[in-house]
């Protein structure tokens, strides 16, 4: 598994060492693309790890963001959700159902019109986030 091949590698690189407990929250969320908070995370662990407590969750998922494996966000409703996509994306959130997707297709921006170059500011990475509702709960809503 390809994941796991970059699990091992950062580990190595970084003096870590790669308990079960660790592999299994990492290999749980590299399957799903739902941004899960903490206790969600550690809910999908529980089913392969039963005796996991809910603080290793936390340390593991800790340690994978310092580890670069993992990007934690935090959104409107002002909590974590952990996503194991690294690849430069933006999101939305629906305000209805509380999910996040992800958007994969780049907008369109200038940011040279957003940050002019004589502002000093030297852009490392960017977040945009769009929030409303998601096809499903449009649909709901219609009816």
């Amino acid at each position: 598994m390809k994941n796991m091949s970059v699990l091992t590698e950062k580990a190595k690189e970084q003096g870590l060492r790669l308990t079960r407990q660790r592999k299994v929250v990492y290999e749980e969320l590299t399957k799903v693309d739902t941004h899960p908070r903490a206790e969600e995370v550690f809910q999908m662990v529980k089913r392969r790890l039963p005796q996991v407590s809910l603080g290793t969750v936390y340390r593991n998922l800790k340690t994978l963001k310092e580890m670069g494996l993992i990007s934690e966000y935090k959104y409107a409703r002002n909590y974590s959700r952990f996503d194991a996509r690294m690849e430069a994306h933006n999101h939305f959130t629906c305000l209805k159902c509380d999910r996040v997707f992800d958007l994969l297709e780049p907008p369109n921006l200038n940011f040279q019109q957003i940050l002019p170059k004589q502002s000093g500011f030297k852009v490392r990475y960017s977040r945009l986030e769009f929030y409303g509702e998601c096809p499903n709960c449009s649909r709901m809503n219609s009816f």
